[in-house]
């Protein structure tokens, strides 16, 4: 095992304590943390005066469901506020969710379509700038016609820009590769997503500190963490009744022998 763990209890001195925790593992779902982290490193390059403007877009930039989602098992939830009825499917193409919602679905649900669509929507937020969003018509000349490498580092640097701005090393957490096969068949990536427990426990204590591109987007992340879906038991266990949980997990969360 390797492990990384902080005690930062109030009104007690901090306690570190680790065990092989530079050991590098495929980072998995987890390294949607730095997708999430990609989102709000954009809008902060597009207003970085005004929080209400990046609010606005990340509600009301509407996303549709395109190829990128293929495939994917994890499934998402459906709330129909008209009927109160809840339902739980696979992304379909077709449906359309904010920004926001698509966060949401990639951190609580930890689906592979809402991660891919939304890394996807950051590398159109960075080769257009204020011009974002794009027409489809425009996405798809984009995606059809700019050199494939140019496109590739551009999606590194989306997602792996805000973790060393954090002073998160390249070999303590790095992402590296789409999470479905359209999006690394259109985009190919370095193939190294890889990640070490002190690099994930430095992330979280960025976030905390407010440096996960700044304060505001710290906390909108760890409000994303909170809300977590409750299939991870580890984070509904009735001992943590009283606590809030700020968890992600990769799809091992099950413990098969």
């Amino acid at each position: 095992y390797s492990l990384a763990v902080l005690d930062i209890s109030p009104g007690h001195p901090a306690r570190l304590a680790l065990v092989q925790a530079d050991r590098r593992f495929a980072v998995g779902s987890v390294g949607k943390l730095a997708v999430v982290a990609g989102l709000f490193n954009e809008l902060q390059r597009l207003f970085p005066d005004s929080v209400e403007k990046r609010l606005n877009l990340l509600k009301t930039r509407m996303v549709v469901a395109g190829p990128w989602i293929e495939t994917d098992y994890h499934t998402i939830p459906f709330y129909f506020p008209d009927t109160g009825l809840f339902s739980n499917r696979l992304a379909q193409q077709g449906d359309r969710f904010s920004l926001f919602e698509w966060a949401d679905h990639m951190i609580s649900a930890s689906a592979n379509s809402a991660a891919s669509t939304l890394w996807k929507e950051l590398v159109l937020i960075r080769h257009f700038g204020h011009l974002y969003p794009p027409s489809k018509e425009e996405e798809e000349i984009f995606f059809s016609t700019f050199p494939k490498q140019h496109i590739s580092a551009l999606a590194a640097s989306v997602v792996n820009e805000p973790l060393l701005a954090a002073g998160i090393l390249r070999n303590e957490f790095h992402l590296g590769s789409f999470f479905t096969g359209y999006g690394k068949k259109k985009i190919p990536g370095e193939g190294d997503s890889t990640a070490s427990p002190l690099g994930l426990l430095k992330y979280l204590i960025a976030m905390e500190q407010g440096r996960i591109v700044d304060f505001w987007s710290s906390l909108e992340i760890k409000r994303l963490m909170y809300t977590t879906s409750r299939r991870i038991r580890y984070a509904s266990s009735p001992a943590l009744s009283g606590a809030a949980v700020y968890f992600k997990s990769g799809s091992l969360y099950r413990c098969k022998s």
